[in-house]
């Protein structure tokens, strides 16, 4: 008997690293702030002094009447408003993942034969 031997592509299963990334949306706020104005009237108010006068028998008699003037006086009033200010981000997240493929080898591979005689 002798032995035979020859070499054979054998399949092989190998992992090669693959990058796999998705992109998803993440949500940032910030605050900003905004003015806002609105009008208020104020009344505002003086004392005037008028001249008042008047006959008393015949004979004119003046004197000084204080007299109260009003008005509205239109003044604007502002305020800092805090506003939220909010935009989608995208983000990309990778991850490295193991591919399978199928590789070939040699491998020797090696049968007895029985010789005739």
């Amino acid at each position: 008997s002798e032995q035979v031997c020859n070499t054979v592509q054998k399949p092989v299963t190998k992992y090669k690293d693959e990058e796999k990334c998705s992109t998803t949306s993440e949500q940032v706020c910030n605050t900003v702030y905004e003015q806002s104005c609105t009008t208020v009237v104020e009344k505002e108010c003086t004392t005037v002094t008028e001249r008042e006068c008047s006959y008393v028998n015949g004979v004119e008699q003046c004197w000084d009447e204080p007299r109260e003037k009003c008005w509205d006086e239109p003044r604007q009033s502002c305020k800092q408003v805090p506003k939220q200010n909010c935009y989608d981000e995208p983000k990309e997240h990778c991850t490295t993942v193991q591919v399978p493929y199928t590789d070939y080898e040699d491998a020797e591979e090696c049968n007895t034969v029985n010789k005739p005689v």
